[in-house]
Parts: structure tokens; sequence; C-alpha cells
């Protein structure tokens, strides 16, 4: 039993920080873009926890599988000053691929910084150059047929990797594994990967 709950408080945690990190992408480029963001939430279903900054509101919402950034006029056009219907091509594609940007940024930073703590910094960048290699690799295998859409682990399958990590080390390069294939994914035009 206290594994199990280890397990579950290991994967909200690693989901928690991802989430934040996607979503605080497309909420700080939105925000840069002058573009208006209603919501910022953390989490789907009932309203927790919340609190209004200025035109934004912040939530914590029940399920915490997932998260969300609300813009004015995202959803349907809207004429009013500071939507992101108006917003340029430009804007939109950064606001909208920021998240992905951010996740994959931040996996290797974990990474460096965890390879830096345990070899040091030459060694540290030489992994890193190696790990993002890796990752061109299987980008190109996701492409090319030699795995498919199937292959992908969703919250279940992020839970029980999670529960097998024994250490610090795995539980944080784990979150940089995960956090890179979410950047990624996202980066893919398909729909049910977001």
């Amino acid at each position: 039993m206290l594994e199990i709950l280890m397990a579950i408080i290991k994967t909200l945690i690693l989901l928690g920080i991802l989430v934040i990190i996607h979503e605080g992408g497309h909420f700080v480029v939105a925000k840069l873009c002058k573009v208006k963001v209603n919501e910022f939430s953390i989490g789907f279903g009932k309203i927790l926890l919340s609190r209004q900054k200025g035109e934004t509101k912040y939530c914590l919402r029940l399920i915490p599988l997932g998260g969300f950034v609300s813009m004015e006029g995202e959803e349907e056009h809207s004429d009013a000053e500071g939507s992101f219907s108006n917003a340029s091509i430009l804007k939109k594609i950064a606001i909208v691929s920021a998240g992905a940007i951010v996740n994959i940024l931040f996996g290797l930073l974990v990474y460096f910084l965890l390879i830096t703590f345990h070899y040091g910094i030459e060694i540290a960048a030489k992994s890193t150059i190696n790990y993002i290699g890796a990752l061109e690799d299987s980008i190109r295998i996701l492409f090319t047929g030699g795995t498919t859409i199937d292959d992908l682990a969703g919250p279940v399958g992020v839970a029980t990797i999670v529960s097998q990590t024994s250490s610090l080390t795995d539980f944080i390069y784990l979150l940089s594994v995960i956090s890179l294939s979410l950047g990624i994914t996202n980066l893919i035009p398909i729909p049910p990967l977001d």
C-alpha cells in the first residue's frame, strides 16, 4: 500500500512540474505578445483554489493530469484588445509552440545539471550532446515507421515507469526524459498528443 501511495505521489509531482513548465511557456509568451490570458490553470475539473490577479485568474483544479492557458479569442473569434484572434501569425506560432519548446529546453537543462553534479562540466557537455543525438534518432524512428503512436506512454504508462524509480537521480533523469518527450510530441501536429 505504501509503495502504491509513493508511486502516486511521485507521479503527481513529476506531472505537476511538467505541466507548470509547459503551460508556463504558453503563459509567458502570450504575455510577452500582449495577448490577454483569462485563466492559467493547473489540473482539470472542479476548481479547488483560485486567485484573480490583474486580468488573469489562477486556478488549481481537482484532476492533476494536465492544465491549460485560456486566452481571449482562442476558442472563438474576439475583437477585444489583446485577443489571440487578432495576434499576428508569428505571435500565434510562438505562443502555441512555447510550451513544447520550454519542455525541451527544461529537459536538456535538467539532464545537463544532473550529469554536471555527478561528473563535472567537461563530461556533462559531451554527454548532453550525445543525449541530443539520441533524441534526434528517436524522432527519426518515429517518423520513419520504426515505432507508432501506440508505443507512446500516457499517464498510466508514466505512472508505471515513475513507480520503478528508486533514487532521486533516477527520478530527475526520468523528469528530463519525459519533459523532452512531451516537448517533442507536442511539436508533432497530431491533436491527441497535446
